[in-house]
């Protein structure tokens, strides 16, 4: 990948010396060119997510209901996800 932050660097290269993400990388540089400086400041005080400043630049849609619960489940340990199913009566005691 060889497109330039304003640093002269490439995507890859930001992303390693900053030891996050090349998707990281380039979220952020959509959000600064949303030019919502707010939500570009909470995001490097910490206040907020690069996710959700996406989200609240309307840049990204939000995750669905769906979504929240796959990413929940794989989360979870196989016995957590064993009692879920037989809270929800789908599995054995």
């Amino acid at each position: 990948m060889t497109a330039n932050l304003q640093t002269g660097m490439t995507v890859k290269q930001a992303a390693q010396a900053m030891n996050v993400s090349e998707r990281c990388v380039y979220n952020a540089r959509r959000l600064i060119r949303t030019g919502r400086t707010n939500l570009v400041a909470a995001v490097q005080r910490g206040d907020t997510s690069l996710n959700k400043a996406l989200v609240l630049a309307g840049e990204k849609q939000p995750a669905s209901a769906y979504e929240r619960l796959i990413r929940a489940w794989n989360a979870c340990s196989e016995d957590e996800q064993g009692r879920f199913l037989v809270a929800a009566g789908w599995g054995t005691k």
